[in-house]
């Protein structure tokens, strides 16, 4: 038997099992009627499909050499089981196997397999499914010494990891978390540090026009913010306040006269309230993000770019956070991360609810003599509103917190804070190395410095995320580090495959409508998350044949190429998509679903919105983009692509047919 042939037998066997409801599986996950039956299984289907995926991950990473005839039975055995199993238990378990394996690389004592499964089970008593995994993971983690065989069970362990369900009762804890942190918030504390003065080193006030030259209010391109269902029509309800106008007052600017040209931008009031909405994070996890009022934003943007454009403005601007942030990527942290996983030299630092954990009297405080205090004085929404689904009621809050997740600043003053704070701690210890770099809640910086960091991080109300901090010396051979998502050991790039946050499974695909695919931003998500899964599981050929096949059963026009817009292969002949020949371009094309990561676009509705709103609207954004001073729309100008917005996308279009490739994929 061939190969491939193999590999398509075992990945059709096991999503071939009989696969249930998971009715008792979905107590915890689902909220049952008053006869105790589950009536909602997009749960059910969700995990269903991932776990018919981690399974055939399972087959690819375990079924090695000797390995393969014991192990596919375990295999087997573990997928019919799975129809029985309690959901929740079962992912925390997998969660628990992988903070014991995290554990094991400073504590080699974790590597001897009963004192590994005992830490694993603490004290409970395992299922026979548990069992069955540990059993197959044994071989990876008994007296491990090789990066490739953690790499391995660590890989089996954190695929799930990302599964998000509907669940009232995650909602409802989450919301008690924030609540915890809004009267974390408000107990006073002494915010009389030297990050002040670190702040206004970077940000002196004498700065203030060379900032404030950079701001230009824009729109994002969402349509979320007060449930705008085009983003065009934002262009028709924003407006000004008090607070709005005494910044615009203190910065010099004549905004009445902007708006006097402009009149659909002035016509209601700003509101000082946010709506406040819980989403999930994975499975066990929500997290509160703030629906901003839309004219609040138009402000926040301008405030945010202005912002990204002091820090790159290496002409103009001396500033010497410049070489602790970068706003364009993440991969310095990255970098400096991997380089820790060497030698131990560098810790990586997370914190828990961290964008909650910012007070706005510590902001008041830190920012008050820099060029920066306009923004965080007048451009933050005080009062938040949430429904409570619990008793059907609304209520209002005043918030504590400086901006939580949803705001444009929220991100950039986090990250500001967070490194006045590592720099304070590197000026009172001498002799530590002066690189560091933060990006939002992730610090990479000298082990010498954590003792103090957590110290002082603690001293102004955040919480040290310990499960996600590595920063183990000299007691270990081996170093692991993590930091924006990238995750390495002793050197090694074991950043490992996950199941997306978006995903939804396969059957909420079938029956879609070609023609909803670019107009329905959910849809074409789905379909994007499922063609980059199967690209990433490219090295496992079992697990990315079920993901290829289910693909394929929904009937959708799926392009074939070298990875950068479809599917990867090496054969990418399309015969099952209808083509045509483009006189225009002399080429042969095929009608199919792309994938590409997007620009954020304005999007606006031609038949309802008049023209000069919508083109005024583009040449501010490209203004913001390139840009100093806008003479006339005719100007050359360049889009260049922006940090932070661009998305994952999958479109429906007629594209060039790939040629077949001359080398392999790897």
């Amino acid at each position: 038997m061939s190969q491939r042939r193999q590999q398509y037998d075992v990945a059709r066997n096991l999503a071939g099992l009989p696969w249930g409801s998971h009715r008792y599986a979905n107590q915890p996950l689902d909220e049952p009627d008053d006869y105790g039956i589950i009536r909602n299984t997009d749960n059910s289907q969700r995990f269903n499909d991932a776990a018919c995926i981690w399974l055939c991950m399972l087959y690819d990473l375990l079924c090695v050499g000797k390995w393969i005839g014991p192990n596919r039975g375990r295999i087997y055995q573990l997928g019919k089981l799975m129809t029985t199993i309690d959901v929740w238990d079962f992912l925390s378990f997998l969660k628990a196997v992988t903070t014991t394996l995290l554990s094991s690389v400073e504590k080699k004592e974790l590597r001897q397999w009963d004192r590994f499964k005992a830490d694993v089970a603490q004290g409970a008593c395992l299922s026979e499914p548990e069992l069955l995994f540990l059993s197959l993971i044994r071989k990876h983690v008994e007296n491990w010494t090789d990066v490739s065989d953690f790499q391995t069970a660590y890989q089996c362990a954190v695929f799930l990891s990302r599964l998000n369900f509907k669940h009232s009762k995650l909602e409802e804890a989450a919301f008690e978390k924030w609540f915890q942190s809004e009267c974390s918030c408000a107990v006073p504390r002494d915010y009389n540090s030297e990050e002040a003065a670190v702040i206004s080193e970077w940000f002196p006030i004498e700065n203030g026009a060379l900032l404030w030259d950079w701001y230009i209010p824009t729109h994002g391109s969402g349509c979320t913010a007060e449930r705008i269902s085009v983003s065009g029509a934002k262009a028709f309800i924003n407006g000004t306040n008090e607070s709005i106008d005494t910044m615009h007052l203190a910065l010099g600017i004549d905004f009445g006269a902007f708006s006097m040209q402009r009149p659909w931008y002035i016509n209601t009031m700003v509101g000082i309230e946010a709506e406040m909405l819980f989403v999930p994070k994975n499975w066990s996890t929500y997290r509160a993000v703030n629906m901003e009022p839309t004219g609040m934003m138009f402000y926040q943007q301008g405030a945010m770019f202005s912002i990204y454009h002091y820090l790159k403005d290496f002409d103009n601007v001396e500033c010497g956070l410049r070489r602790h942030y970068c706003v364009d990527t993440e991969d310095r942290n990255r970098m400096l991360a991997q380089v820790g996983s060497i030698d131990g030299s560098y810790a990586t630092i997370d914190m828990s609810a961290a964008s909650d954990s910012v007070s706005n009297a510590l902001v008041r405080a830190w920012f008050d003599n820099s060029c920066l205090r306009q923004y965080v004085t007048y451009l933050r929404t005080p009062y938040v509103r949430y429904r409570d689904p619990r008793f059907n009621t609304t209520s209002i809050y005043r918030l504590d917190k400086f901006a939580p997740m949803g705001s444009a600043l929220c991100f950039p003053i986090e990250s500001i804070v967070f490194a006045a704070i590592v720099e304070v701690c590197l000026r009172h210890t001498p002799g530590a190395n002066p690189h560091y770099w933060v990006y939002g809640d992730d610090i990479v910086c000298d082990v010498r410095l954590v003792p103090e960091l957590i110290r002082r991080l603690k001293r102004f109300g955040f919480t040290p995320n310990l499960d996600k901090s590595f920063y183990n010396t000299g007691d270990s051979s081996d170093f692991f580090r993590e930091s924006c998502g990238g995750e390495y050991l002793n050197g090694f790039d074991i950043t490992p495959i996950r199941i997306s946050r978006k995903f939804v499974g396969f059957s909420s695909l079938s029956g879609v409508q070609l023609s909803t695919i670019n107009e329905s931003e959910e849809i074409s998500s789905s379909i994007a998350q499922l063609i980059q899964l199967c690209n990433d599981l490219r090295s496992l050929p079992t697990a990315r044949t079920l993901v290829l096949g289910r693909l394929r059963e929904t009937g959708l026009p799926i392009l074939f190429d070298d990875g950068t817009a479809g599917v990867a292969t090496p054969q990418p002949t399309n015969y099952h998509l209808e083509q045509r020949y483009n006189p225009d371009y002399q080429r042969v094309e095929v009608h199919a679903i792309t994938v590409n990561t997007e620009r954020k676009r304005l999007q606006f509705h031609e038949d309802s919105y008049l023209g000069e709103p919508r083109l005024f609207a583009y040449l501010a954004f490209a203004e913001r983009s390139a840009r100093r001073s806008l003479n006339f729309p005719e100007d050359l100008v360049d889009v260049r692509m922006d940090p932070y917005a661009t998305k994952l996308r999958a479109r429906l279009k007629w594209v060039e047919k790939p040629e077949v490739l001359r080398e392999p994929l790897l």
